[in-house]
């Protein structure tokens, strides 16, 4: 029971953190499929204000008025600047031309169109290298990248969400992943199944030329059906410099056969049937002071590269699950017995001791426990979230502000207009009411002379 629940709470810990990672991919999808969109609406804007400036240009020369034609060129220009920060001067014949505020033009005498092809499904491999040729591309006038000169608005902040803030939470759940990964599998390496198996299998390939560095005593046990001891030799790390060296250490343990297999991993068995094999001994492979158990990953409990991937190692379902951590490394003695739960222990006891969790993302590195990394990942990214709404609800009272502004210095007030209006209306009619006062005073003033 013991061990189904545990395989039970592997399966479900790695498919909850995949399907956060895939649903972060899965956003960055979306936040590129809408750039592509908000692109092409740039692109309609930037049409729709270079045929206005032709309309303008042709009424000028007629005569005729404009005010009409630039409060609707103003209307495009409002929407435009929601998209990316513009910057707009007229010249002196009239024709707007329109810049970004980082320089670019994009719109002159003629409207310069944006280019981007959307990248399609996201993975966390998946980053802006334009220059590469193989990453995500990045947008473009006449070839030339100018994805660094679109700041601000819609296509500003999707370019962050989608390069920045969602690749930063992607990091911080690949180093939770890693951590939670490493300490289980500390723990589970320290123990064997019961009995223990005939045969033990690195969870990578292992190069024989690469350099070993070790320290402690290797215990190579060799158990029957009932967890007795019926082989032990002990290896000497600290004389070993090459994994080589270790798989010939191994080899040439009594009753042991240590070599790589077709996919080059290691593999340790017995050579009798009937034995099996469990390693013991307090050991440390440098740099990052594993046990040789977990250097190798005999007893992996959870495998793969990051929050993408991770999985329940291959192989659990076979009875290979470490539950027990050896008691007795002399011959003749019980080392392994059915029933003794304590390497579960040690796996559940690691999620509650402090994980040494590498910096990522917007996190700091330090010790926390799964459950605190877990906590301090949704707290940040609530804090970020919240942080950029109170930034959108600012930039949208900032925008009102300047519209209403604008529109009071260059916009045409209807009911103003209509309130001048029924004041010159009013002006008129006085004026002709003295002018025919006066012309009747003219009239009696002659006919009096006659």
């Amino acid at each position: 029971a013991a061990q189904s629940d545990v395989r039970e709470a592997l399966d479900t810990w790695a498919a909850t953190v995949q399907a956060t990672s895939d649903a972060t991919q899965a956003a960055r999808t979306a936040a590129d499929v809408e750039l592509a969109e908000s692109v092409e609406q740039v692109n309609s804007l930037l049409v729709d204000l270079d045929d206005l400036n032709h309309q303008i240009l042709r009424a000028k020369a007629a005569g005729q008025p404009t005010a009409d034609l630039e409060d609707r060129q103003r209307t495009a220009l409002n929407e435009l600047s929601g998209y990316v920060d513009v910057s707009t001067y007229r010249t002196g014949t009239g024709e707007l031309h329109v810049y970004t505020d980082g320089g670019q033009a994009l719109l002159t005498s003629v409207p310069h169109a944006l280019s981007y092809t959307p990248y399609g499904p996201m993975h966390a491999g998946a980053t802006y290298a334009p220059a590469s040729g193989s990453g995500i591309g990045g947008i473009t006038i006449g070839g030339q990248d100018v994805t660094g000169k679109l700041t601000g608005g819609t296509i500003g902040a999707l370019v962050d969400l989608r390069d920045n803030e969602l690749p930063a939470l992607q990091e911080e759940l690949d180093a939770l992943a890693a951590g939670v990964m490493d300490a289980v599998n500390a723990a589970a390496n320290g123990a064997s199944a019961v009995p223990a198996p005939s045969s033990l299998t690195s969870a990578d390939t292992v190069d024989p030329a690469a350099a070993f560095s070790g320290s402690g005593v290797l215990t190579v046990l060799q158990t029957d059906a009932d967890g007795t001891v019926t082989g032990s030799t002990d290896i000497d790390l600290s004389a070993l410099a090459t994994h080589q060296d270790l798989i010939d250490a191994l080899d040439a343990v009594p009753g042991v056969s240590a070599a790589l297999d077709g996919d080059g991993r290691l593999v340790v068995a017995a050579d009798t049937a009937g034995q099996g094999i469990a390693l013991a001994g307090d050991t440390s492979v440098a740099p990052d002071g594993r046990s040789v158990s977990h250097h190798l990953g005999f007893n992996d409990l959870l495998a793969g590269s990051g929050a993408a991937d991770i999985a329940a190692a291959d192989g659990l379902d076979d009875g290979t699950l470490p539950i027990a951590t050896p008691a007795s490394t002399v011959v003749g003695e019980t080392a392994l017995v059915a029933g003794d739960t304590s390497g579960l222990q040690a796996v559940w006891a690691a999620l509650d001791q402090p994980i040494a969790f590498d910096a990522a993302g917007a996190l700091t590195g330090g010790e926390r426990s799964a459950v605190a990394q877990v906590a301090t990942i949704v707290d940040g990214f609530a804090d970020r979230t919240q942080a950029a709404a109170s930034q959108a609800d600012s930039s949208a009272l900032t925008l009102d502000y300047l519209a209403t502004a604008f529109d009071n210095a260059h916009g045409v007030n209807v009911d103003e207009e209509m309130a001048n209006l029924t004041l010159y209306q009013q002006a008129y009619q006085t004026s002709a009411q003295i002018l025919t006062t006066a012309q009747d005073m003219f009239d009696s003033l002659i006919g009096m002379m006659r």
